[in-house]
């Protein structure tokens, strides 16, 4: 399908973990998400603030919606 669309596959890296694991969140693939989201997230604090940003709100839901409450509230307040 991506041929029909002009898009070229994302290669392996931060930017496809990052995107990868925002859409693991959402589709309640969680453990995915943590995996993927924290291998991009160095990466992304250095390139691309906005993107850190939505990668540890989305972890801070990740692990709240697996009750890890004590790794949630780092991503929380490093984004305040």
């Amino acid at each position: 399908m991506s041929w029909r669309l002009g898009c070229r596959p994302c290669s392996r890296g931060p930017e496809r973990d990052y995107f990868a694991g925002v859409l693991a969140n959402r589709t309640g693939r969680i453990e995915d998400s943590i995996r993927l989201l924290n291998s991009a997230l160095p990466s992304l604090r250095e390139a691309q603030a906005a993107r850190a940003v939505v990668t540890l709100e989305t972890l801070a839901d990740d692990y709240t919606k697996t009750f890890d409450y004590g790794d949630a509230a780092p991503g929380r307040v490093t984004i305040c």
